[in-house]
């Protein structure tokens, strides 16, 4: 029921000051994914606003930048403009002095679901391994099973 967790999100963001919170841990990024998954992309650009408004320190920023990449590589998909999306969840992956985070083949399920959605879905099966991570391009009996 999206419109009914909808709703309950906007519930809760009217009856909370955000702003209370530490900086870093706003959830400006993880409730403009949502909005921008539940189809409401201009909800999602004012969690980015928000989020970069909230963040004048510039070395915060180089160090989010990969959370950045992320949401505007959702709200991408939630137009339907997929390259964008795709270019983005890429970005996603990498910070400015190397991998974002420690798990760097979570980026391919939002990379392929992206390629699913744009409807090329022989491009979601088939992706180049990413940081020394197993792929179905590792595995090409993977790729057979998966279609």
């Amino acid at each position: 029921d999206t419109t009914g967790a909808v709703r309950r999100v906007e519930s809760m963001l009217a009856k909370t000051d955000l702003r209370r919170l530490p900086v870093d841990q706003r959830p400006y990024v993880g409730l403009g994914a949502f909005f921008a998954a539940a189809g409401k992309p201009q909800r999602a650009r004012a969690m980015l606003a928000l989020n970069e408004a909230d963040m004048p320190d510039s070395s915060a920023r180089r160090i989010r930048e990969p959370e950045r990449h992320t949401l505007l590589g959702a709200i991408a998909l939630a137009e339907a403009r997929y390259p964008d999306a795709i270019r983005e969840l890429w970005r996603s992956d990498t910070t400015y002095d190397g991998p974002a985070g420690n798990c760097s083949i979570c980026v391919l399920d939002d990379i392929g679901w992206t390629w699913y959605r744009a409807g090329a879905a022989d491009s979601a099966v088939l992706q180049p391994p990413v940081h020394g991570c197993i792929t179905t391009a590792d595995d090409p009996q993977a790729a057979r099973r998966a279609v």
